[in-house]
């Protein structure tokens, strides 16, 4: 069969959505299938309508299904409802939404809401079939736009081997190490993260001095509390938001925060090796496959209570779900469990646990391309 995934840029951009595209790609081919990709030039929101009404239809011709990944519904929203007029009389393949998270689940300002719900409306109606990759994604698409539209839900799975449950793990003696995974722009939230810390330097009465102010902060890095926090990933993105995280960084002593830029897979393992605690409290994640990886290599995962990660983390048992922009949760948590170290090492235990039963790629990726055969076949080609 032949495929067509339609996507803004590269399919090797470093996010959780492409990764999960990719492993989408791979199995299909892995099962026979030939899948091209159909990209887009990345653009601004409102670039990306006027891409959608200026530029040339894609052609679905030669394909038996088309995958758009809902990244770019505001450049498909306009071509999708022409090419579903003429379907009706000339056939062609189904399109199938690959739902990561959709953008009105965001925080965005509200006079763009309307806008944002209408286009998006639009694009979900357009389409004949929904991949989603988890039972809270499907909520809210069912919440924007009610139907009855074939789905699946297949759920993300990581990138490393996960431990066993009974597997050793790195000394949760000491003061705390925290690691942070993500792109370094705003949603991801590595400046609630920071002032979490912040806080907690001054809670214990320690000398927080803003950069302007005088230099001679202590290195209290041998207390019980937060020893380091590693950042792991791109802050060639928004150089201003990275600027604002740096700034806070240097509030607290020096070696405490080390920012390491984008990492590969093997340096990325042995950072999960050495620490105990992810955190990254996001504005909202649709899942989260970070949370996943660190918690199939035992540690606790600070995670969005905003988006799918509830799917995989149960607050208080094998991990936490913070509201964004809370850095008081985060302070509280980090707290807790560095004078609570059984505890920490019941929940890294029960994050072993979750994380091993939670289904592999094939499992997931088998059930995906089922349904998009599926749809295939019963389309009105």
């Amino acid at each position: 069969m032949r495929i067509a995934l339609v996507i803004y840029g590269s399919i090797d951009q470093l996010s959780g959505g492409y990764f999960y595209d990719r492993k989408l790609v791979a199995y299909l081919q892995q099962r026979g299938d030939q899948v091209d990709m159909l990209s887009l030039p990345p653009a601004g929101y409102g670039s990306a309508l006027l891409q959608g009404l200026l530029a040339s239809p894609l052609d679905y011709g030669p394909y038996d299904a088309v995958i758009q990944d809902e990244l770019v519904h505001p450049s498909l929203c306009l071509p999708n409802l022409l090419y579903q007029r003429r379907r009706k009389s000339s056939g062609g393949p189904p399109l199938l939404a690959l739902v990561h998270h959709l953008r009105v689940s965001e925080a965005h300002p509200e006079p763009l809401m309307p806008l944002y719900r209408w286009v998006e409306q639009t694009f979900i109606a357009t389409a004949d079939g929904f991949i989603y990759n988890t039972p809270v994604t499907q909520d809210n698409v069912q919440r924007l736009y009610p139907n009855k539209k074939p789905s699946v839900i297949a759920l993300p799975a990581g990138n490393f081997p996960r431990k066993a449950p009974s597997e050793s793990l790195h000394s949760s003696a000491g003061p705390l190490t925290v690691l942070f995974v993500g792109n370094v722009i705003p949603r991801k939230g590595l400046h609630t993260l920071l002032q979490a810390l912040i806080n907690l330097e001054a809670s214990a009465g320690r000398v927080v001095a803003a950069p302007h102010e005088s230099a001679g902060i202590p290195d209290t890095s041998g207390g019980n509390t937060v020893g380091r926090l590693f950042v792991a990933g791109n802050t060639a993105l928004d150089p201003a938001y990275v600027q604002r995280c740096r700034a806070l960084a240097e509030r607290l002593p020096p070696g405490r925060v080390q920012f390491l830029g984008a990492l590969s897979d093997e340096a990325l393992l042995e950072l999960f090796e050495q620490s105990q605690i992810l955190a990254v409290p996001s504005r909202h994640e649709g899942f989260g496959i970070v949370y996943l990886e660190a918690m199939g290599q035992g540690l606790v995962p600070i995670a969005s209570a905003d988006g799918g990660a509830s799917v995989l983390v149960d607050d208080g048992i094998n991990g936490f779900l913070v509201t964004p922009e809370k850095p008081k949760q985060i302070e509280n948590i980090l707290l807790e469990l560095s004078t609570d170290r059984q505890r920490l090492e019941r929940m890294r235990r029960a994050a072993l646990k979750k994380a091993a039963a939670f289904p592999d790629w094939e499992t997931s990726m088998e059930a995906a391309y089922n349904f998009i055969h599926d749809m295939a076949r019963n389309s009105l080609r």
